[in-house]
């Protein structure tokens, strides 16, 4: 039984209905699934032109938790 599963290769998963064929929209739909700093996705990405613009989400701020937003831009960062 072993040998049988050594010999299986691993399959990549297929990509669902929602992941979009343009290769530049499909780099920002990947990107908006990074971690985050309590998974507050404090991102929004802009597709125009070829191009994505990356800005951070005052809305998304948690000034509880991150009162100079420190944390906020690095899980930005993350997303890059």
């Amino acid at each position: 039984m072993n040998e049988k599963l050594m010999r299986v290769r691993p399959q990549a998963p297929e990509f669902g209905a929602g992941v979009p064929r343009d290769p530049i929209e499909r780099l920002a739909y990947f990107a908006h699934l990074a971690p985050s700093t309590h998974n507050s996705q404090p991102w929004r990405f802009v597709v125009e032109g070829g191009a994505i613009d990356v800005f951070a989400d005052p809305a998304r701020a948690l000034p509880a938790a991150d009162r100079d937003r420190r944390e906020m831009y690095l899980s930005v960062g993350c997303a890059l």
